[in-house]
Parts: structure tokens; C-alpha cells; sequence
């Protein structure tokens, strides 16, 4: 008789489900949320998901029978846990396509936020059984910020819906009117992948220039099967861009950590008539690589914008040395060319550590290159071993070029320098080169003003001393005595 009842007791304690397995207590307590004070109504939701198991697939199901408010709140703590747990959303998807289209609409943002971290990070395959890109396209002309915007043409995107590319057109347009914020920024970003996967890279280059006949030949021959109207409706709301879009596009694609992506743009916008795209579309050349082609910069050397001439100079120094070092050599020795071309090309070879290039001009005859190679070359010296070669130079530089070198010197020069400065001095002690070289000293002084600085003069001797007191008075006002 007492087997039989311990036999009982077991088989009852087998039947107690753990409160995060116990579908029935779960719904209970969804339930309750609905006269849940709105104090502590955040800290409720956050104490079911935080139970795991079965709650929140049972929280997903209940939501839509909750008051507005409610399931709000509610949506917006499982956009914050899926973000983060992605993979959480793996197993409820179905419930989660649920209640995008039973909730209240006040939480769509909140859901399709939710649905695209889900299906984006977490490798979850979509069932396009299940188009949500009506409730993606209602975020859009809703007031959400651009972030979770940005998700809704994640979905449209996942659901292949090309005709809703007009709506994904205009809103980035939108969206420009603020691109420095990072939202809008992130924005646009997701909808030139959307315009990618959805338009082709025909689409992509009209963006770029909607007049162009060659964008436009290629985008109607992409989009041949495509429905008539649809084409039309895109056509039309690319007559609303510009050039002043077309280079905040490419800003953009300029940025992005992806720009290889968007290489028929940058190609589109090198073509354009206008010449600040150019310009911008030469920037990002040689940043994606091969493929936009060294040859692409090599022809915009001889575009008739100076501006472009210039950006296209610099960005050869994105390239290897072996690629691009001779060519940027012959510019920056070619006279007939403008002396800011020549030192973009001096700039181009240090953004490459071409040192050995840099040491070849500097026996170039035009004084200026010579001095900046001189610099420049320096700058990528060992720093002790720079500055010595700058202060050696400086005798040798003819008139009064040699205060050119002094930017250089501000750069490889420590407060511990001052010494061997002060012996440079002495060289220079009379005339006008002097004076130059006093003033160097005293914007020295004031650059590297602090104690190891006054501990360096404290080491000088007495006339030294007295020296840089004079320097700055002269510069600096009266002393404090």
C-alpha cells in the first residue's frame, strides 16, 4: 500500500511541467499583461522572454490580443532580444510573419526590424511563401526611423518585389536631406543593395545619370520582360534626381565598406558631364580594387576639371608602388604641368611609402618639388634620422625656399630636439634667413610647450636660456617672473 502510493507521488511530480514549458500557465501570463501598469509593464514582458523555452513563441501568439499599447511595448523588447539573439527567431518565424500581419500596426516597424536581423544574421532561410513586403512597404510611408526602414527594404528586397523599387527610389532620395546622420547614412546603404538585387546594375548607373543614353539602353535591355508600368513608374521618379544627388550616391558608395559592390556607378560617374561626380566617382576608383581599373584613372588624368585631374593624381597613390610609382613620378617632373598636380603626385608616392621615389626628385630643378620631396622622403626616414637629414639640408637650399622645409621639421621634431635646433640657429643668425628660422623657434616653443619642454631648457646653458626667453618675449609677451 505505501509502494503503491510513493508509485503515485512520482508519476505526479512527472506530470509538473517547468513554468517555461507549460504553454497553458505561459498564455496565462501574456494574458495578464493586458492590465499590466504601465510602470512595470516593461520589466513584465522582459520577465516572460527572459524564461526561454516556449515563451516566446507563446508571447508572439498572444500579442495581437492585447491592447495597442500593450503589444507595442511588447514588440519592440523582441526587436531588442532578437538583434541581439538572432538566432532566437529561428525556431518562432512563423509565429513572428504572424504577428507582422495580425498585430497592430503601431508595431510593424518594431516586427520588421525584427524578421530582417532574424533572417540576415542568423542564416535563416525565408519561406517566401509569406510576402511581407506590403507591411516593409507601409514602414517605408510611415514616420519610423530610418533605421528600421532600412530593415523594411531588407524585406522588400528578401521578397523580390521589383515594383515596389519607385517607393525604395523616393525614400532614399528622402533620406538624403539628412545623409551625415548615421540612420540616414545606414539607409541608404540598404537601399542601394536593394536597388541592386532588384533593378540590376542598369538601375544603378541611371541613378548616377538618369540622361545617360547608355544607362538608359542598358536598363531597358535588362528590364525588357519586365511589366510596362513598372518601368515607367521607375523612369519617372528618376527625373526627380540630379547631380547634386548623384554625388551624395557616391559619397555613399565612396564610404561604404562594400563599395565593390557598386563598381557600375562609380564607372557611370566618371562619364558624367557634370564635374564634381567625376571627381567623386575618381575618388573611389581605386578603392574597389582591379576591377574598376587603373586604366579608368589613367584617362582622367586628361580631364579638361582640374579638380578631377587633381583627385585622380591622388588616388594612384591607393596603388602599389610597382603599379603606379613611375607614373607619378613622370608627373610630378613634368614642367608644363600645374604645380599643385605635381605635389598631389609628391603626396600620392608618400601615401604609398615611396621613399625611394621621393629621394629620386628631390634633384628634381623645380625648387619647391625638390624641397617637398626632401620632406616628404624625410618624413619616412627613422624620425632622428629625418630630422638630421632636414636640418643638414636646409644650408643648401637656396634664398629664402628653405622655410618651407619648417612644416617637416614641426612634424620629426621633439622637445628634446631643442638643442641641436639652437645649433641649427647659429647658422642663421643674421638676415632674413634668421628671422625665419626665429620664427620657426618660437612656433616650436609654443607647439611643444609642457614640462619636458622646460626641462629641456632647464639642461641649456645660461645664453641659450636667455636666447629663448628673447624668443618668447618676442612671441609670446612678458614672461611671468
Amino acid at each position: 500500500m505505501i509502494m503503491g502510493l510513493q508509485m503515485n507521488k512520482n508519476e505526479s511530480e512527472k506530470l509538473v511541467l517547468p513554468p517555461n514549458r507549460d504553454v497553458n500557465r505561459l498564455r496565462r501570463r501574456v494574458g495578464k499583461l493586458a492590465c499590466t501598469k504601465s510602470q512595470v509593464l516593461t520589466d513584465a514582458i522582459c520577465d516572460i522572454i527572459d524564461l526561454r523555452g516556449c515563451a516566446l513563441a507563446v508571447l508572439l501568439a498572444g500579442v495581437p490580443r492585447l491592447p495597442p499599447r500593450v503589444q507595442k511595448e511588447a514588440a519592440a523588447k523582441i526587436e531588442d532580444l532578437l538583434f541581439f539573439h538572432p538566432n532566437r527567431g529561428r525556431k518562432v518565424m512563423s509565429r513572428l510573419i504572424n504577428a507582422v500581419k495580425k498585430s497592430d500596426i503601431s508595431c510593424r516597424p518594431h516586427f520588421i526590424a525584427a524578421m530582417a536581423d532574424v533572417v540576415a544574421r542568423s542564416g535563416k532561410k525565408w519561406n517566401f511563401q509569406e510576402d511581407l513586403s506590403e507591411e516593409a512597404a507601409w514602414v517605408l510611408d510611415s514616420d519610423a526611423d530610418f533605421m528600421r526602414k532600412g530593415k523594411a527594404v531588407e524585406i522588400i528586397s528578401y521578397a523580390n518585389r521589383p515594383d515596389y523599387l519607385p517607393k525604395i527610389l523616393k525614400s532614399m532620395r528622402n533620406a538624403f536631406s539628412r545623409i551625415e546622420n548615421y540612420a540616414n547614412y545606414h539607409f541608404t546603404e540598404a537601399c542601394l543593395f536593394a536597388l541592386k538585387h532588384l533593378g540590376g546594375e542598369g538601375l544603378l548607373r541611371l541613378i548616377i545619370n538618369p540622361n545617360s543614353p547608355d544607362a538608359n539602353q542598358q536598363f531597358r535591355i535588362q528590364w525588357r520582360e519586365k511589366d510596362a508600368s513598372n518601368i515607367r513608374d521607375v523612369l519617372a521618379e528618376l527625373q526627380q534626381w540630379n547631380e547634386d544627388l548623384a554625388q551624395l550616391v557616391l559619397k555613399v558608395v565612396d564610404l561604404s565598406e562594400f563599395n565593390v559592390h557598386f563598381t557600375a556607378m562609380i564607372h557611370q560617374g566618371l562619364k558624367h558631364t557634370d564635374k564634381w561626380v567625376r571627381q567623386i566617382a575618381t575618388a573611389s576608383v581605386a578603392k574597389v580594387g582591379a576591377d574598376a581599373g587603373f586604366e579608368n584613372l589613367g584617362k582622367m588624368l586628361a580631364d579638361p576639371a582640374s579638380e578631377v585631374r587633381l583627385m585622380a593624381v591622388g588616388s594612384l597613390g591607393n596603388y602599389p608602388a610597382d603599379i603606379s610609382g613611375s607614373l607619378l613620378i613622370d608627373i610630378a617632373l613634368k614642367e608644363s604641368e600645374s604645380l599643385d598636380l605635381r605635389l598631389n603626385a609628391l603626396y600620392a608616392l608618400f601615401m604609398q611609402k615611396n621613399r625611394a621615389a621621393l629621394e629620386k626628385l628631390v634633384l628634381s630643378p623645380t625648387l619647391v618639388i625638390s624641397i617637398n620631396a626632401k620632406g616628404l622622403a624625410s618624413l619616412l626616414m627613422p624620425r632622428e634620422k629625418g630630422l638630421k637629414n632636414l636640418l643638414d639640408s636646409l644650408d643648401k637650399i637656396p634664398g629664402e625656399s628653405f622655410s618651407d622645409c619648417f612644416h617637416y621639421l614641426m612634424e620629426l621634431a621633439l622637445p628634446e630636439d631643442l638643442p641641436e635646433l639652437m645649433k641649427t640657429h647659429k647658422t642663421f643668425s643674421e638676415g632674413r634667413r634668421g628671422n625665419q628660422f626665429i620664427d620657426f623657434l618660437a612656433a616650436f616653443l609654443r607647439n611643444k610647450a609642457g614640462p619636458t619642454l622646460d626641462k629641456v631648457i632647464s639642461t641649456l646653458d645660461l645664453a641659450e636660456q636667455s636666447a629663448i626667453k628673447v624668443i618668447q618675449k618676442g612671441h609670446l609677451g612678458e614672461l611671468n617672473t
